[in-house]
């Protein structure tokens, strides 16, 4: 009798166990919506500072009071709290009265509400002046902060894709490039910035994430980047010039 009991508790004990892993669990999801999940200002002087915008939505469509925090008093936003089922929010950064140092800055917004709390991080790299760089298809010099640079192999396209050489890029914006001649592999750091890539792979580990790219290619033992994946790793402006047939970045 015992040895039966025994067993019926045995199963008894199985059977939840089992069951507690078939039953998928319920994942507890934030019940505001935020447009951005990041407001990065990228590079920026005292005097080119940008404004960003980003919208806070309930996603049931009910009234939600919500009170906003920025981590410093030069993050001026338009509306502080308020109670609706959808705001946008305008950011404005505003260092220039305070003893600001070039540098990179992150901070955030702290989002508070009667469902749920949230923060929206903020990224800025303050400079004393930007780069902008020059190249033109054909042409082996490049104008950088318009001094004349000689590159082995200018710009050229391959596939439909504008390729710029990233070691004059890098070295212009003040980042660090690694090339490994055995294994074909690249690394780009800049700051807070890791981007790693491999010749002829169409992937990009940028900060920790996957991106399918276009193949970086070599040239004359030179590495060259579609100008597009310029763009995702550093978020730097770049133009097309037509007439003269040239790319301008401004970083």
């Amino acid at each position: 009798m015992k040895n039966t009991s025994f067993r019926l508790i045995s199963f008894l004990v199985l059977i939840s166990i089992l069951f507690n892993f078939s039953i998928p669990r319920a994942e507890a999801y934030p019940e505001l919506w935020i447009s951005q999940e990041k407001l990065n200002f990228g590079r920026c002087t005292k005097d080119s500072i940008p404004v960003k915008k980003f919208t806070i939505n309930n996603i049931h469509d009910k009234p939600t009071k919500v009170t906003l925090t920025p981590s410093q008093v030069w993050i001026h936003l338009s509306v502080t709290s308020f109670e609706a089922i959808s705001q946008e929010i305008e950011v404005k950064l505003d260092p220039t009265n305070l003893s600001f140092k070039p540098g990179l800055y992150l901070e955030n917004i702290k989002i508070e509400s009667d469902v749920c709390n949230l923060t929206v991080p903020i990224r800025l790299d303050l400079v004393e002046k930007k780069v902008t760089i020059m190249f033109t298809f054909d042409n082996p010099l490049a104008l950088v902060d318009g001094k004349e640079v000689l590159m082995e192999y200018p710009p050229f396209i391959y596939k439909g894709k504008i390729l710029l050489p990233i070691g004059i890029v890098c070295q212009s914006f003040g980042a660090n490039v690694i090339y490994d001649g055995e294994e074909k592999t690249i690394d780009i750091e800049y700051k807070d910035i890791k981007a790693f890539l491999r010749v002829g792979d169409t992937k990009m580990i940028l900060n920790g994430k996957e991106y399918k790219i276009f193949e970086p290619t070599i040239r004359l033992g030179r590495t060259f980047l579609d100008w597009r994946v310029i763009y995702q790793i550093f978020g730097a402006k770049e133009t097309y010039i037509y007439h003269t047939r040239s790319i301008k970045i401004e970083y």
